[in-house]
């Protein structure tokens, strides 16, 4: 190439003078140099100098910086692959002692604590009884702010609900055999789901059997027990904290004759009627709040001791609220 160029210009090789240049030292050897040798390790070829053929252009001659654009793949396609970065050196990353990675190891964040059930404060906590003709098949303590009454667990509409199980027992034991044939029918179709929130607890009816529920004190009214239905999917309340904290108030101070009522009945395929007692019914359930049970029996026993040595006492103002009812009763259970 180089010749090629010498004959177009006319010029002689013995006109560019010796090819050594005249400031080399004695013994000066050309292709020596052992920085132009390749490198034993291929990738780091590229980063050698440029080739000695390459032609010196003064500073003054050297176009400005960007004058340039950016190289163009095409070209770069034709003209073979351009050599890529060197690599950067090795850097040995420095390992902390065991000690030093403690002090600097920032600490865990401990977990979130668990959230509380939104019970307003009141354990929850009922005695469930069920009852079929008036007899006891079942009796147990139910804590947690929901629970299911069930005979098949299995059944869709009650499987996926969450809550606490309280299966129907089994009416095999009934003497009578059209009595617990009934009774098998019922319970087939039977489900309920309750609640306690909001200082109130809600009843739901799940399945096709029908439920009434009342207060103990309304089946003993004059003029019957109310019609109180609970209507399927539909939550209804049937019992408020607020009330009973009222009524044993107006009992303890002497503004009620009758003790506060905190007993629950549910009745399943039957209603309530005046003319037969709830010991009658094919189904019965009894619920009792033992928050509830508590305050009622705390205040007979503060009653009854007053009249012996008066060394009982509740720590109760007379204008006591339902607050004070739960913060007194945590501490009571802790």
């Amino acid at each position: 190439m180089l010749q090629w160029v010498l004959q177009q210009c006319d010029i002689s090789p013995r006109d560019l003078g010796p090819s050594d240049p005249s400031w080399a030292p004695a013994g000066y050897t050309h292709h020596q140099d052992t920085l132009l040798q390749p490198h034993p390790e291929p990738r780091l070829n590229s980063c050698l100098p440029p080739s000695a053929f390459q032609q010196w252009v003064p500073a003054a001659e050297q176009p400005p910086l960007g004058a340039y654009g950016p190289l163009d793949p095409m070209l770069l396609g034709e003209q073979g692959a351009v050599a890529g970065p060197c690599p950067p050196p090795e850097v040995t990353a420095l390992v902390a002692s065991p000690g030093e990675a403690m002090l600097f190891t920032p600490a865990a964040s401990p977990p979130p604590p668990p959230v509380e059930e939104n019970t307003d404060g009141i354990i929850p906590v009922l005695d469930v009884s069920i009852y079929y003709r008036g007899k006891l098949f079942h009796q147990e303590e139910v804590g947690g702010r929901q629970c299911l009454l069930v005979y098949e667990p299995s059944d869709p509409a009650v499987a996926e609900r969450p809550g606490r199980l309280v299966r129907f027992p089994s009416p095999d034991e009934m003497a009578d055999r059209k009595q617990r044939r009934f009774t098998e029918k019922l319970l087939g179709s039977a489900g309920l789901q309750l609640e306690q929130r909001a200082r109130k607890l809600f009843a739901t009816r799940l399945k096709k059997c029908k439920v009434f529920w009342a207060l103990s004190q309304q089946l003993e009214a004059v003029g019957g027990p109310p019609p109180n239905l609970l209507f399927r999917d539909q939550e209804t309340p049937i019992f408020d904290f607020n009330e009973f904290c009222t009524e044993l108030r107006d009992f303890r101070n002497g503004q009620r004759r009758r003790s506060p009522d905190f007993t629950i009945y549910l009745c399943f395929g039957q209603s309530f009627a005046k003319a037969k007692p709830k010991e009658s019914k094919l189904i019965l359930v009894k619920l009792v709040p033992k928050f509830c049970e508590y305050w009622y029996e705390q205040v007979l026993r503060e009653g009854a001791s007053s009249l012996d040595s008066g060394t009982v006492s509740l720590q109760l103002s007379d204008s006591f609220s339902l607050f004070e009812l739960i913060e007194q009763y945590n501490m009571q259970v802790d």
